[in-house]
């Protein structure tokens, strides 16, 4: 029938695994826990540690992997060949990275990072080329020595050696079997495989007739098989299950024989160890199913009986713990790993021997008792007869504990029903050793003596006035005499012997109510005595004789509303606790002043409330929560602080003391815990972390992956959701890891507490490294971090390349059209340019041929004028100037542009034809400011002319007759443009409207100015020449008209 398979952590009292134990006989086992795994398997004898660090062990369903808190199991798959080929594992070695398993089919090598096995078969002269399942197949041994050749040890087929160049196995010396083994197949079992620990060409081979002793270089090999008279024992001895060469030169051997034997390689005998020690011949009653080495001088036994530790050269059992056949707790070793834990399998399943969870030793007395339950508040220690005797809370006896040899005892009250009618026990708040054969129990039914040679109890008070006190405290002090707390009848100084006390009752009265409730009492170094009680604590003060209250309603400052007890240091001061891990000291020679100074553990990240407070030989503090115990300095610092987890099961605080040699006793339920503060040790081991599985988009990563990282992770543009489930090896308080883990370049350090996977979503394209660090639980972080390179690659079409072509192509076109488009534009330009022009020229020309034909008008007319008058000379004149003018009209039309100099040449000659034909009518003044240019100067053609014109024909002609007319034609450079002023003196432009409109028979229209302006538009059109025209009147300071202006500007 398949068993559950379970994991039991023993506890060891009174001792942590050491290399060195020789002389050390104080080994207890407590309890285990048990913790069940989900898979129904038995577990074989083989138990390995891989380099690695995994715990690797041998089933019956499979090959089973153990990292101190998860199973895992490799089984068979009939669909993939590279599944292990039988789940029956006999034998299991880790080598590097690989895990070689000797099955029920043959050998089975499993990859640990790819989880995938390679399997082989072993025929007549090595490995088959095809995997059958079929019989006698079996490998019950591997073994690599210290060359690196790997031994493998076959159920029928004898010994083999595994050549790796080949990769095939030889089978070993087939023709030195003797004959009377060689027709029995079964004789060539080999069970066991161990080399020589002094000579390196010895290979010893445990087999089903006997010991096998080969020499791997020359195949010397001899058998060693073994006679007695007794049959049974002749057929058990000869059937070697495993062997260890210890350094002693000895072959340890466990046989199907009962007891325990060596084989001697000088006398080639094998001998049964009789230990000077072992009278009652335990090691001979049973099998020996397991050797371990445990140092150079010493081994372990794991017998049907228990274990035993052997000290070889002494011939000693220093050590042994039996069996427990009834509660089914069987004890045994099999394996020691690196973290120095010890680890046993049998058919019950796995159980660890961890030193770190064994430094808290509990023993209980319930075994003692009636079954009821008894708390322990009181303890107190006998050094002659080194005992430690308890008085529960509630109880009809005093228990003891002797610490030489870990028993308990009980001291019953004989005469208890004299003082106890209606219950057969006494309630009991404090308790001490008073002297020899003596103690001093403070009950609610009185104080009493008691004798535990003779049983008796005795009160110590008589007088009627006592009879009904309920005491609630004890100190017994330095001078024999007794402090004695009550419930509601204040505080007694007691002589136990003559029966006689002294009360003090008004010192706790408030508001003349008396509020005692004195408990916790300790008389300090200079014999005071300070008490709890309600609202706070009181003190006796021995210098004075007088008690000092210090309660909290009255003075908080000086005083705490709950104490929990008091302790002295070697300072001097007195040490109280109170709620919420605050704590406070008081001066032993001041102690009227209260509380001097008050701290707090929680600064130093002690967890719970403080229990109680005590003082160890040396004078140092020690205080204990629910979940630890810490020591602090003179002012109260937390310098150590250890968790009450360090124990092999729960530990239940009802009260504490310290005994001389400085071990820590805490009263529990029915039991006492004992530990060494100063030998604590906190948790070392570092959690090594691992990766379990990836996961890329819910789906597991099919590629193969190294569990401790190291290798890329490249994964596609689409798989960038994915995860990662880890874990992390720790034998030691494997429940408390923590983990926090970060993918660098993406995210900072998240915490993740217990949580076994991290979950990425839509994680941006780039290289990243996925980071994960484990702490225990002292908080001990991993140094190594574990570390895997995510590399998410860019999608084809968005990777730097393709944008680039993409890009590239993309500038082409946009280049390319847009060239096409400029070209086109340029060209509709050029067309609408060059038409524009010829329609400007066309309109141009058409202007100026209407302007010639209004000047050549007026110019006939004077000529006409002269003729008729008879003024031949001014004709000639006029006509010759006319036709100076003409031709500079001509030549000037056929530019767009022509010089300011021939311009201002072309006015002059205008401008002197009408002085002639106005009879010096008007002067005029031409003023070029040395800033212009004439020479370079180019504007276009009667440009000035017409405003020159206007001035004459519409502001001069009409002035007064006693008024002379003037025309001023100014020249100059303005913010980088030619401004032209053609100013006059005439009638102004509102009185010249109104001529005009008095002519009403005159349809004759002046087209000149508009011509001009019709120029300029165009002018500015073609040339964006910004030229414009400002007209403005001119008046005097009566503001009469006073003639006009006209402004021309133009770009140069």
């Amino acid at each position: 029938m398949l068993r559950p398979l379970k994991i039991y952590f023993l506890a060891i009292l009174g001792f942590q695994f050491s290399p060195h134990l020789s002389g050390q006989e104080d080994y207890h086992f407590e309890q285990f826990v048990k913790i069940n795994s989900s898979e129904d398997v038995t577990l074989r004898a083989s138990i390995e540690e891989g380099a690695n660090g995994f715990i690797w062990m041998a089933t019956d369903n499979g090959l089973c992997r153990f990292d101190g808190r998860r199973f895992k199991f490799y089984k068979n798959d009939p669909k993939d060949p590279t599944s292990i080929f039988s789940d029956q594992v006999f034998t299991v070695l880790p080598i590097g990275d690989e895990i070689w398993t000797g099955t029920l089919q043959g050998i089975s090598v499993l990859n640990i990072h790819t989880h995938e096995f390679r399997n082989y078969q072993l025929g007549e002269s090595g490995k088959v080329d095809s995997l059958t399942t079929s019989s006698r197949k079996d490998v019950l041994a591997i073994l690599k020595d210290r060359q690196g050749d790997i031994w493998i040890g076959t159920k029928f087929m004898g010994l083999w050696k595994y050549d790796p160049e080949k990769d095939d196995f030889e089978f070993y010396a087939p023709s030195y079997y003797p004959d009377y083994l060689t027709s029995n197949f079964e004789a060539r079992m080999v069970g066991s495989i161990e080399q020589s620990r002094t000579n390196d060409s010895i290979i010893w081979a445990g087999t089903s007739t006997g010991l096998m002793e080969l020499n791997k270089y020359s195949r010397d090999l001899q058998f060693h098989h073994f006679l007695h008279e007794d049959k049974a024992t002749y057929s058990g001895l000869n059937t070697i299950r495993s062997l260890y060469h210890h350094d002693d030169g000895r072959v340890y051997v466990s046989t199907w024989a009962k007891g325990a034997y060596y084989f001697d390689p000088v006398t080639k005998q094998m001998n049964l160890i009789q230990a000077v020690n072992d009278t009652a011949q335990l090691l001979s009653a049973l099998p020996v199913s397991s050797v371990v080495p445990q140092s150079n001088e010493t081994i372990w036994l794991t017998t049907g009986k228990g274990l035993f530790l052997y000290s070889t050269k002494e011939n000693r059992i220093l050590y042994k713990t039996l069996n427990d056949n009834r509660n089914k707790r069987y004890y045994g070793i099999r394996l020691l790993d690196k973290g120095q834990r010890y680890w046993y399998t049998n058919h019950q399943g796995l159980f660890l021997y961890d030193p770190y969870i064994q430094q808290f030793h509990t023993y209980s007395f319930a075994p003692h008792t009636d079954g009821e339950t008894n708390f322990v508040f009181l303890q107190d220690y006998d050094a002659e007869k080194d005992e430690i005797v308890i008085c529960p809370r509630v109880t009809k006896e005093l228990y003891f504990f002797n610490r030489k040899n870990n028993t308990w005892g009980s001291y019953p009250f004989r005469n208890l029903s004299r003082y106890k009618k209606e219950y057969n026990w006494l309630q009991i708040y404090g308790f001490g050793q008073l002297g020899r054969d003596e103690y001093v129990l403070a009950a609610q039914e009185g104080l009493f003596l008691y004798r535990p040679s003779s049983g008796l109890l005795s009160p110590i008070l008589n007088d009627p006035a006592t009879k009904n006190i309920w005491f609630t405290s004890l100190e017994i002090c330095k001078d024999g005499k007794l402090w004695a707390g009550s419930l509601d009848a204040g505080l007694f100084l007691v002589d136990p012997h003559r029966g006689t006390y002294s009360s003090f009752v008004n010192d706790f009265l408030i508001d003349n109510k008396l509020v005692s409730r004195i408990g916790d009492l300790l008389e300090d170094s200079a014999h005071n005595v300070w008490m709890k009680r309600m609202d706070g604590f009181s003190v006796y003060s021995r210098k004075d004789d007088k008690i000092h209250n210090f309660l909290f309603s009255v003075d908080p400052a000086r005083s705490f509303a709950v104490v929990n007890g008091f302790a002295e240091d070697k300072y001097g001061r007195v040490w109280t606790c109170s709620e919420e891990g605050r704590m406070a000291y008081m001066e032993v020679a001041h102690p009227e002043k209260g509380i001097i100074a008050k701290t707090s553990i929680r600064d130093a990240g002690v967890e719970g409330h403080i229990y109680a407070l005590i003082s160890d030989p040396e004078g140092n503090i020690w205080g204990a929560t629910n979940k630890e115990i810490f020591r602090i300095d003179r002012e109260g610092r937390v310098v150590a602080h250890f968790s009450l987890k360090y124990s092999s099961f729960p530990i239940d605080f009802f009260g504490m003391s310290m005994l001389p040699d400085g071990q820590l006793v805490i009263g529990g339920r029915q039991e006492i815990t004992l530990t060494y503060p100063l030998r604590l040790t906190r948790n070392k081991e570092v959690p090594k972390p691992y990766l379990t599985q990836i996961s890329v988009r819910q789906k597991p990563h099919n590629a193969a992956y190294p569990m401790f990282g190291g290798a890329p992770l490249e994964l596609r543009n689409n798989e960038n959701f994915f995860s990662l489930a880890y874990a992390a090896q720790a034998y030691t308080f494997s429940e408390n890891i923590r983990f926090r883990y970060r993918l660098k370049g993406l995210e900072e350090w998240i915490d993740a507490g217990d949580q076994l996977v991290a979950n990425y979503t839509s994680v941006p394209p780039g290289d990243y490294t996925f980071q994960l660090m484990a702490a225990n639980n002292e908080g001990i972080w991993n140094e190594a971090i574990l570390e895997v390179p995510v590399i998410v690659n860019q999608a084809w079409f968005k990777s730097w390349w393709f944008l680039t072509l993409v890009a590239l192509c993309l500038s082409v076109l946009v280049y390319s059209i847009f060239q096409y488009r400029i070209q086109q534009i340029r060209k509709e330009e050029k067309i609408k340019t060059a038409y524009e022009r010829k329609l400007a020229g066309v309109e141009m020309s058409a202007l100026v041929s209407q302007m010639n034909p209004h000047f050549l008008f007026n110019s006939l007319n004077s000529i006409d004028s002269y003729i008729i008058k008879n003024q031949s000379f001014k004709a000639s004149e006029y006509l010759n100037k006319f036709a100076h003018l003409m031709r500079l009209i001509l030549q000037n039309s056929r530019t767009t542009y022509i010089s300011l100099e021939n311009e201002i040449s072309g006015l002059e000659l205008y401008l002197q034809m009408e002085c002639m034909r106005s009879a010096g009518g008007f002067t005029y003044n031409i003023n070029i400011a040395p800033d212009v240019d004439v020479h370079h100067i180019e504007i276009p053609p009667m440009l000035i002319q017409p405003y020159v014109e206007n001035a004459i024909w519409h502001g001069l002609r009409h002035l007064n007759g006693g008024e002379k007319g003037r025309v001023d034609i100014s020249l100059d450079m303005h913010q980088e443009k030619l401004r032209i002023a053609v100013k006059d003196n005439g009638i102004g432009r509102v009185q010249s409207a109104i001529l005009q409109k008095r002519k009403s028979g005159n349809h004759k229209k002046s087209m000149g100015m508009q011509i001009t302006q019709n120029r300029i538009e165009m002018i500015n059109k073609l040339y964006q020449a910004e030229a414009s025209v400002v007209i403005s009147d001119l008046y005097d300071s009566q503001g009469e008209a006073a003639g006009t202006q006209v402004t021309l500007t133009i770009a140069i």
